[in-house]
C-alpha cells in the first residue's frame, strides 16, 4: 500500500540534480532501495543500520508511525520502533523481519536511529530513547543488548554528556567490536569508552558543508578505522521542486583514524560523496536527506557496504569499491 504522505521522485534535470544512483554510479558502486517492512500503509522507513553477527548480515530499520501523512516533530504522533531484519548479500534482500518490542517503560515512547555493535558474542542496538518526564521531552542515546530470540535482555543508558540529565543526545557511533563510541567529530574528535569512562580527544573535522555529526559505526579497515559522517546545510527545497520538504539538505563524508588512543583523525574527504536529493520519494515535513547509519566491510571483494536512510521515509544500502572511497580521502596535516 502507499502512504498518502510519500511524493513521487521529482522529474528534474539529472545532470543538475542527480538520484542516488547516479551519485553512487559515479563511484562505480551500486545502490539498492529496500521496500517498508510492514503492511501497515501508515508506516514508513527512515535511518537504518547493519552489522555482521557470525556471518549472517543483520539490519536494523526505524520504523516511524507516520498517521498524519506528515512529519510532526513533536515526535508523539511520529512515534518510532526498530526492526530488524536477515540480508542476503547476494541477493540483497531482507527476510524474517522482528519487531523490537519496547521495554524501557511508558516514559520512553519511540527509539529512533538504529546503529548495530556485536562485541563479546553479544548484538547490541545503540539509539535514540525519546521519552516524556518531567514535563519536557527528553532524548537520550540507550544501548539495548537483544538475547537469542532479539528481544530486549539488558539496557544501558551511559553516563556521558548531555545524557546524564536526560539529553538531547543523538547520534553516537560505536566503534565496531568494542565498547568505545565516537560521542563527536567536528570541532574535537571525542571517543568514550562507556565501560572503563576513558575519555580520548583530538583534533575534529573542518568541514565546509555544515556541522559534522554522527553516521556510521567505524569500521577497521586494514590498521584503521573507517566512518561515513552527515552534515546539513539550509536550502530553498523548492529549487528543487519539493516545496513539501523542510529546508535543509544533507552530505555524507567519510574520514579514517587511528585505531589505539587517543584515535587521531588521519584523512577525511574534502568534498561530499553523497547529498541528499529529490529525486527519490520525499515526504511533508522532512529535510532532504541522506543518513549513513550502517558499514561493513567485505574483506575478500574489498567493498564497503553502507545503509542508508533517504529523505526520512525510505532505507537502502549503497556497496562502493573500498579504492574508490579511499581515493577520495586526504591526509590531514
Amino acid at each position: 500500500m502507499t502512504n498518502p504522505g510519500i511524493f513521487a521522485p521529482k522529474n528534474l534535470d539529472p545532470f543538475l540534480f542527480p538520484n542516488l544512483a547516479i551519485q553512487v554510479k559515479a563511484m562505480g558502486g551500486q545502490y539498492g532501495m529496500w521496500p517498508t517492512p510492514s503492511d501497515d500503509s501508515s508506516m514508513v522507513v527512515s535511518s537504518t543500520g547493519i552489522c555482521l553477527v557470525r556471518g549472517q548480515a543483520l539490519v536494523a530499520q526505524r520504523l516511524v508511525h507516520n498517521t498524519s501523512g506528515r512529519l510532526n516533530h513533536d515526535w508523539r504522533p511520529n512515534y518510532s520502533v526498530i526492526a530488524v531484519s536477515k540480508l542476503d548479500l547476494v541477493s540483497m534482500k531482507l527476510s524474517d523481519t522482528i519487531q523490537i518490542e519496547n521495554r524501557l517503560g511508558k516514559d520512553v515512547f519511540s527509539l529512533e536511529d538504529p546503529r548495530l555493535n556485536f562485541r563479546d558474542e553479544q548484538l547490541e542496538i545503540w539509539c535514540c530513547a525519546v521519552g516524556h518526564s518531567e514535563g519536557r521531552v527528553k532524548m537520550r542515546q540507550v544501548i539495548l543488548e537483544l538475547g537469542h530470540e532479539l528481544q530486549i535482555a539488558k539496557k544501558k543508558y551511559p553516563q556521558f554528556g548531555r545524557n546524564e540529565t536526560g539529553g538531547p543526545e543523538k547520534n553516537w557511533c560505536p566503534i565496531e567490536g568494542t565498547p568505545n563510541f565516537v560521542y563527536q567529530s567536528s570541532s574535537e574528535h571525542v571517543v568514550f569508552n562507556h565501560l572503563s569512562g576513558e575519555c580520548s580527544t583530538s583534533k575534529g573535522i573542518t568541514w565546509p558543508f555544515g556541522e559534522v555529526h554522527g553516521g556510521t559505526p567505524a569500521v577497521l579497515v586494514g590498521d584503521q578505522y573507517l566512518s561515513f559522517f552527515q552534515s546539513s546545510l539550509t536550502v530553498d527545497p523548492s529549487v528543487m521542486g519539493a516545496s513539501e520538504c523542510y529546508p535543509r539538505q544533507y552530505f555524507v563524508g567519510a574520514y579514517t583514524f587511528e585505531s589505539v588512543p587517543p584515535f587521531r583523525i588521519t584523512r577525511v574527504t574534502k568534498e561530499p560523496l553523497l547529498f541528499g536529493t529529490a529525486m527519490e520519494p520525499t515526504i511533508i515535513g522532512s529535510a532532504i536527506i541522506v543518513f549513513p547509519a550502517g558499514l561493513i566491510f567485505d574483506f575478500s571483494s574489498e567493498a564497503l557496504l553502507l545503509t542508508v536512510g533517504i529523505n526520512d521515509c525510505r532505507s537502502g544500502y549503497i556497496r562502493l569499491p573500498k579504492a574508490s572511497v579511499f581515493s577520495r580521502l586526504t591526509p590531514v596535516a
